[in-house]
């Protein structure tokens, strides 16, 4: 995958987005984690407080109102305020001081942008991490982008497609390499066969094996292996009659039958691989079909 530098704004983006979080740093990773937790802490105060208010039938309050010296373990009670107005602002953008008063639906508002900015945060992280894709209050983030639920379907399913290309090409490459060995060991077996002598009596000696590889590796530009290495790795090297280049050619025939074997057994996984790959794409096809008859059904409700 090549780094996306587009965000999800199309199919093209997010065909090319890995959906395992930013590169951060360890000084970048802990400034995200501490951002993380201390949205959370105050979100969970916040809903705390607003379920304290209805005991209190309180229909304003303020951060003054609920924090306390152990709010924060080791923070005094302005420390923390100051910390949190501050925070506040810069992760939401509230401009609100320790005793401006909100209603509990205002604070509620609140508590769930510090969810969603929590989710962000963590969205930055690998998924090792506690990161990766991160789902609040039916908010989706990614990489640290807020996403809709049709990017992240399409971004897993594109990136499904993408893995299941790359195994796809993996077997064709491992088909097209046993095929051409099989070719190659096919013209060795022709080789072998005319090395054997029409009577008992003449000798074949490894000598002229080695001959002979030495032709074949000059008609297929072979440098890097001789065929007797690769196609008959056991074969007995001693001298003999015809009987002793029957043994060779077995074995050779065997490293063919093998290859054949394997072959089968790549193309069903290949055929296995296509499957899938299709099941996936026809499921995308009718999700992005269905999100679009949806949208319609909406637009004419609304209309």
């Amino acid at each position: 995958m090549v780094t996306n530098n587009l965000g999800f704004g199309s199919l093209a983006s997010v065909a090319w987005t890995d959906m395992n979080g930013l590169s951060l740093s360890d000084s970048q990773k802990t400034i995200v984690t501490a951002n993380k937790t201390k949205a959370e802490l105050i979100a969970a105060q916040l809903l705390a407080a607003i379920k304290a208010s209805v005991n209190q039938e309180w229909t304003q309050f303020s951060l003054y109102d609920f924090v306390t010296d152990s709010t924060v373990t080791g923070q005094s009670r302005n420390t923390t305020l100051s910390d949190w107005t501050t925070f506040l602002k810069q992760s939401v953008g509230l401009e609100v001081s320790a005793t401006r008063t909100l209603s509990p639906g205002e604070w509620r508002r609140v508590a769930a942008d510090l969810q969603d900015y929590a989710a962000k945060e963590a969205s930055k992280r690998a998924p090792s991490d506690g990161g990766g894709i991160k789902n609040v209050n039916g908010h989706w983030f990614v990489n640290g982008q807020q996403v809709a639920l049709l990017d992240v379907y399409m971004a897993v399913r594109v990136n499904q497609v993408a893995n299941f290309d790359d195994s796809l090409n993996i077997y064709i490459e491992e088909l097209n390499s046993n095929n051409t060995l099989v070719k190659q060991a096919n013209d060795w077996l022709a080789k072998l066969r005319n090395l054997k002598p029409p009577d008992t009596t003449t000798q074949v000696s490894w000598a002229q094996v080695t001959t002979k590889g030495l032709e074949w590796a000059s008609t297929f530009n072979q440098a890097n292996y001789t065929p007797q290495s690769v196609f008959m790795p056991n074969a007995n090297q001693s001298t003999g009659n015809y009987q002793r280049v029957d043994t060779w050619i077995e074995e050779v025939k065997s490293y063919v039958d093998s290859k054949d074997s394997d072959n089968q057994t790549v193309q069903q996984k290949l055929e296995q691989m296509t499957n899938r790959r299709s099941e996936v794409l026809e499921g995308l096809t009718s999700f992005v079909k269905s999100q679009s008859q949806t949208g319609q059904s909406f637009a004419r409700n609304l209309g």
